[in-house]
């Protein structure tokens, strides 16, 4: 890739990949490891807000042309939030309305991470509109890569910007923070299936590690919101954001 980001304060974020901690390293997954009971580690309703979140981000993007060309980088990169999100909410043991249609709202929404102009990103964003407004229900998504690391890394960085500012005034953000840990749970998933900056097959498993411990770090950061647990948000995000680092001592990942 050609970004990196590194977060060096305190209570910073990871770029969609964590660090090996005491116990991690002793992991070894031949094949990419099974999701838990996703209601265990995360509330449904909260993923679904944000896909709704994202789907209001992106509608002035879509005005017209010329805001089109001007916001698409960002275009693309929450289209591809949708995409990750979309696909955890599918697999979902609790049920909500993205959750039907989830197949759908992540095959729209790829399609219009993946546009190359304007008339290309209209027919897909209808597409995703119409696919949100859907009220049957569908086949889960399979566990496999759909959304960019990339992109998904991007947002990540501006979702953990917007959790370091709720620290300095917790009690009043408890639910944007339970919705950013959200996000950042779906991407932590997401990572697990692109593999592409294992270079070398025998370091699968410290992959694999890396995104579990993503995951159930942001877990925590969601358990601690609902709970106004101050002192353990701050310690969650501690844990996300030496995450990040110790995995670019790894993987090399920019």
């Amino acid at each position: 890739m050609s970004h990196r980001i590194v977060w060096k304060s305190q209570y910073c974020g990871p770029i969609l990949c964590v660090a090996l901690v005491a116990g991690v390293v002793g992991l070894s997954f031949a094949e990419a490891p099974a999701a838990p009971k996703l209601s265990t580690i995360v509330p449904a309703a909260d993923l679904d807000t944000a896909v709704k979140n994202y789907l209001t981000k992106i509608a002035p993007f879509m005005a017209d042309e010329a805001s089109y060309g001007k916001n698409k980088d960002q275009l693309l990169q929450k289209a591809n939030a949708i995409v990750a999100l979309a696909q955890t909410l599918g697999n979902h043991d609790e049920e909500t309305k993205v959750k039907g249609p989830a197949v759908a709202v992540m095959n729209a929404a790829r399609d219009l991470a993946r546009s190359k102009d304007y008339a290309g990103a209209q027919t897909a964003y209808a597409a995703l509109n119409k696919a949100l407004a859907m009220t049957e229900a569908g086949t889960a998504p399979k566990w496999e890569k759909f959304a960019s690391l990339g992109k998904l890394m991007h947002e990540t960085a501006e979702v953990n910007s917007r959790l370091r500012r709720n620290v300095r005034r917790f009690d009043r953000t408890k639910d944007d923070s339970a919705e950013g840990a959200a996000i950042l749970l779906a991407f932590a998933q997401a990572t697990i299936y692109d593999t592409h900056e294992v270079k070398n097959p025998a370091d699968m498993p410290k992959w694999y590690a890396m995104a579990v411990e993503m995951r159930d770090a942001a877990a925590e950061l969601s358990k601690t919101s609902h709970a106004g647990d101050e002192a353990g948000f701050k310690k969650a995000l501690d844990r996300l954001g030496k995450s990040c680092d110790d995995c670019h001592e790894v993987f090399h990942t920019e």
